[in-house]
């Protein structure tokens, strides 16, 4: 017998869908047209979606380590950080994909800033919702300056959806009641390589640092 071909999933041919209507097409009839129309964009939503879901389980347990694909994302995508008030910041809500990478590079950044042998779990995947995607995760790392233990911290990113079937906006919560760290100690720490203004770094934070 021959070789059994794989099967493709949608997203595995095209990376995403976009559709433009189509002016001059056949004439229909009223319902024919809006039949054919939902179905095209419940086919288009569930195509890039699927494709978001494929992303993120690839490169969410690697975040710590290498830059995010930001095809997934509309342009003025929101992030709502509600974590950082756990260790006496202010929340905050950025918009779009420049502000979206910068805070990836911000994780980065203090992860290998603070933390010795860092590492970013995975540990559930769900869909709620057609339009919403939930992640949890646990992020653990030896303390560099302050403490011997390993610190944990418990949370979840939801992700919600577009009807375009792109990510419109991403929300970090944290599941930790009892969170690990010293938070008084973390915050002091994170004043110190930021300052006062609590600005989380980007690239050109180096520039001009004489960095080899």
């Amino acid at each position: 017998a021959g070789q059994q071909q794989q099967t493709k999933l949608p997203w595995d041919v095209k990376s995403l869908v976009y559709v433009e209507q189509d002016e001059e097409g056949p004439t229909t009839s009223g319902s024919q047209q809006q039949l054919k129309c939902c179905e095209l964009n419940e086919n288009l939503f569930n195509v890039n979606v699927g494709k978001a879901i494929t992303t993120l389980r690839e490169e969410l347990p690697q975040v710590l380590d290498r830059d995010l694909s930001y095809e997934i994302y509309t342009e003025d995508v929101a992030y709502v950080d509600e974590i950082s008030p756990s260790f006496g910041r202010k929340a905050s809500t950025a918009y779009g994909k420049q502000s979206l990478r910068r805070v990836a590079f911000g994780i980065r950044f203090f992860a290998k800033v603070l933390f010795s042998r860092s590492k970013f779990d995975v540990m559930k995947v769900w869909q709620p919702e057609s339009d919403k995607l939930c992640v949890r995760w646990t992020f653990k790392g030896l303390p560099r300056f302050i403490g011997d233990t390993t610190t944990y911290l418990d949370g979840m990113t939801t992700y919600k959806f577009n009807r375009q079937g792109l990510i419109a906006s991403v929300v970090q919560t944290n599941l930790d009641t009892n969170t690990h760290f010293k938070v008084q100690d973390l915050q002091s720490l994170v004043t110190g390589v930021v300052g006062q203004s609590g600005s989380w770094p980007t690239p050109s934070y180096f520039q001009g640092s004489g960095s080899e």
